[in-house]
């Protein structure tokens, strides 16, 4: 199997709705223990995580590749759910505190240093979140996940969805591109997959999101990237508010056709 085409991951900054606190600890140096006391983890965040936790759940456990994994944080909500299998982190930077992270669970998970020996059709899921929007060939690496999938296993992506969301943030963030719902099904779809499930995530959220990206259309010099995440405690309180409601709405099979993100499952048909 070739190399997944996967660049600009030495630095990763994501957009406001898509940053965690692996992401800074990774990008800035600290430990993820210093970005917790300085920085709220934001609403969004915990709603992603528990989108993802409440798909998975209901899987059997199985084997899996992550692509992008940053510091691990997520791989070990799979990996405590009984999940097994390796990742790999394009950044070279990442990978110490990676493996200081994924210390723990060493015997459930191998860290690649490349996906060059990865065997085809050797995984029954493949994950990756917040990924694909930072690499110019997208497709090119959704028909490499699909080869290393098994027949009947799957993927699970997110990503940031739509274009007139696009400022400043994704710049900084070396964004190749926000999603179209359309968009997204389509090139997944080429890949060889079968949809199963598509959803759109941090919508009830979506007018604050055009307000703060209005303000922010153009790139500067000045941009700092890390005022996304210096939100008081008031607000942030208020925001996941926001955010249990339309969590409670998501359990209820309710999709949004808008949201600042898109999580998507597909399937590779036997």
């Amino acid at each position: 199997m070739a190399n997944f085409t996967i660049t600009n991951l030495e630095i990763i900054k994501k957009s406001e709705n898509e940053i965690t606190s692996k992401d800074f600890a990774k990008l800035y140096g600290l430990s993820i223990n210093t970005v917790k006391k300085k920085f709220n983890k934001l609403p969004t965040h915990i709603l992603r995580d528990d989108c993802l936790e409440r798909i998975v759940k209901k899987w059997k456990p199985a084997r899996f590749l992550e692509i992008g994994p940053g510091s691990g944080l997520t791989t070990i909500l799979f990996l405590r759910m009984g999940f097994w299998g390796a990742c790999f982190e394009a950044s070279a930077e990442s990978r110490p505190t990676l493996t200081t992270n994924l210390q723990s669970y060493i015997e459930k998970i191998e860290i690649l240093e490349s996906t060059e020996g990865i065997v085809p059709k050797s995984f029954d899921y493949l994950f990756s979140f917040d990924v694909i929007e930072h690499i110019e060939e997208d497709e090119a690496v959704l028909l490499q996940m699909f080869q290393a999938t098994k027949q009947g296993g799957g993927i699970m992506l997110t990503v940031p969805q739509h274009r007139f969301l696009w400022s400043a943030v994704d710049e900084h963030s070396f964004h190749k591109r926000r999603y179209t719902r359309q968009e997204l099904i389509a090139k997944v779809e080429r890949a060889g997959f079968r949809i199963i499930y598509i959803i759109s995530f941090v919508s009830l959220m979506l007018p604050l999101l055009i307000l703060s990206r209005a303000r922010r259309r153009k790139t500067s010099k000045k941009f700092d990237l890390m005022a996304e995440l210096k939100i008081g405690t008031t607000l942030n309180w208020t925001l996941e508010r926001i955010m249990d409601f339309e969590r409670a709405i998501i359990k209820l099979g309710i999709s949004l056709p808008f949201g600042g993100s898109l999580l998507l499952l597909a399937t590779k048909q036997h």
